[in-house]
């Protein structure tokens, strides 16, 4: 699957992710505060899913590991700046799709990209018989 610039809240890119987007705007806070004028900078994020991994990779230029948060709130990848660097504030956030184990997600840091895996499994579907009453 080709990789996938989440801009916002351009839900066709969530569904060629595989991703159902939230039934919010990820670009609205729940004051109707517009989130890249709150935060002043919205940094990059690629989401692409390989085989059995959901990829998030954010790019961040300028900051350094000390200066990010991740964090899974429900069923949200939150992403944003763990301090107070002046113009340099920011906030994603990802809806997970079903079967993500977040538990075991894995995030590193190099020269300002933030590279993050998270386990992916297929939702099982079980087909129950109903028995059929006269």
């Amino acid at each position: 699957m080709p990789e996938l610039k989440i801009a916002g809240t351009g839900s066709s890119s969530f569904n060629e992710a595989g991703i159902t987007p939230p039934p919010y705007s990820l670009r609205t806070s729940l004051f109707g505060v517009n989130a890249a004028e709150l935060h002043g900078w919205r940094p990059d994020v690629e989401v692409r899913r390989d085989k059995d991994k959901l990829l998030v990779r954010a790019v961040l230029p300028g900051l350094r590991m000390e200066d990010v948060k991740v964090t899974v709130t429900g069923d949200l990848l939150e992403i944003e700046n763990g301090t107070l660097q002046a113009n340099r504030n920011f906030y994603r956030a990802i809806p997970m799709p079903e079967g993500a184990n977040t538990r075991q997600a894995v995030a590193s840091f190099e020269n300002g990209a933030l590279d993050i895996a998270i386990p992916v499994t297929e939702p099982t579907i079980e087909t129950i018989d109903i028995p059929i009453r006269r």
